[in-house]
């Protein structure tokens, strides 16, 4: 176990203590005074009203900033609005996001309701996914979006990508476009300098006059990327899978060489108090998390805090490969199988397929699972303790 946890601190220890600068967490923060690092903030609302010379990374309900991130802001939250000028890239997951201002980099958003409004420029490029998108400032770079509704009211100075259910176009677009839609609008005030590639169902649309070079043409190829490209999205989800499955299978042969005996007595307690060791796994994934947060709020408490939020992010991460190598222990053990390693290895390795097909089933793999999970860390906590020792 000694040689797990040197591993283990091996990997996760780096990433501790390059989580410099200042970091707040709170129901309510508001920064007054200027950070002259990165800052990291985590509250039911976030207030920036004041300079951040590094990167700002936040999580929040709402969140509001009104100066200048001269870094990158990676944020996610409910109700999102940027006033402030920012120097670098922008990455934002959330269910509102408005921007009135400068971006120097790109721009990644993924949001419910995604407005840019006049007088906002972005710099760099644009990647959009969200349910209504709306462009009205100016992005010099290109756009790529996916969306449910898209309406252009500014300015694309280079190349654009948009599928979704209908599109609204009424500014301008400098480079090759390519549009794939139920329904294309084109307003009075739309121009397009270069070519154009699209698709809309039943029939063309009215573009008036306004291409002032090139041209529209029909591609029936685009219609297989309106639906948010799913082709793609299944050979992504192929490609993550397969390397899931690869690093699990890397994991189970670093626990099977170092710590098989923890593993085994951690199924013994599981088989012969199931449900304790359910209740036992219960409390260790809602204490852990909570644990964690509570050193979190204190600086002397901060490095632990997120060890133990790495720790958690592991059990999760991994809990099919850790239930996977317990079960094969249990099976080894009480079959009798040949002794060995290598013999532990391929136990352990069917146990672990087959657990990812059984959670691919809906609702009765994942509770199957969850129970399992549960029971396996409620064992390991048991035998940390001492849980379940009979005195001689």
């Amino acid at each position: 176990m000694k040689k797990t946890l040197s591993i283990f601190l091996f990997f996760v220890l780096p990433q501790i203590f390059s989580f410099a600068g200042h970091f707040q967490a709170a129901d309510r923060i508001t920064l007054d005074d200027p950070v002259y690092d990165d800052f990291y903030a985590t509250a039911g609302e976030i207030n920036i009203h004041a300079g951040i010379r590094g990167d700002f990374v936040g999580a929040g309900g709402r969140i509001t900033i009104n100066d200048t991130i001269r870094g990158d802001l990676t944020i996610a939250g409910g109700e999102i609005q940027i006033n402030g000028y920012i120097g670098d890239d922008i990455r934002i997951a959330g269910g509102n996001v408005r921007l009135l201002q400068t971006v120097g980099g790109d721009l990644i958003i993924c949001g419910g309701a995604v407005t840019l409004d006049r007088g906002s420029i972005i710099y760099g490029d644009v990647i959009v996914c969200g349910g209504s998108v709306e462009i009205n400032g100016i992005v010099l770079g290109r756009v790529l979006c996916y969306g449910r509704n898209f309406l252009l009211g500014g300015r694309i100075e280079s190349t654009a990508e948009i599928y979704a259910e209908k599109i609204e176009l009424n500014g301008s677009i400098a480079g090759k476009t390519q549009l794939a839609a139920k329904t294309i609008s084109i307003g009075e005030n739309a121009q397009f300098f270069s070519d154009m590639s699209y698709w809309q169902e039943n029939k063309t649309p009215d573009f008036k006059n306004s291409f002032k070079s090139g041209k529209p043409v029909f591609d029936s190829h685009l219609e297989a990327k309106r639906n948010f490209g799913w082709k793609g999205f299944e050979f992504n989800f192929l490609k993550m899978s397969l390397i899931m499955v690869l690093s699990g299978l890397l994991i189970i042969l670093i626990l099977v060489l170092v710590c098989k005996d923890t593993l085994l007595k951690a199924g013994e307690k599981m088989k012969d108090n199931l449900m304790s060791s359910f209740g036992y796994g219960v409390l260790y994934f809602i204490a852990l998390p909570l644990l964690g947060a509570f050193l979190c709020m204190t600086i002397i408490g901060i490095p632990l805090g997120i060890l133990l939020f790495c720790i958690f992010g592991f059990s999760i991460w991994f809990g099919r490969v850790i239930v996977a190598v317990t079960l094969g222990n249990l099976i080894q053990h009480k079959l009798k199988l040949k002794s060995g390693k290598l013999m532990l290895f391929t136990v352990t390795a069917v146990c672990y397929l087959l657990l990812w097909g059984i959670t691919m089933l809906p609702f009765i793999g994942w509770l199957v699972l969850i129970v399992s999970v549960a029971g396996v860390f409620g064992g390991l906590v048991g035998v940390a303790v001492g849980w379940g020792k009979r005195e001689v």
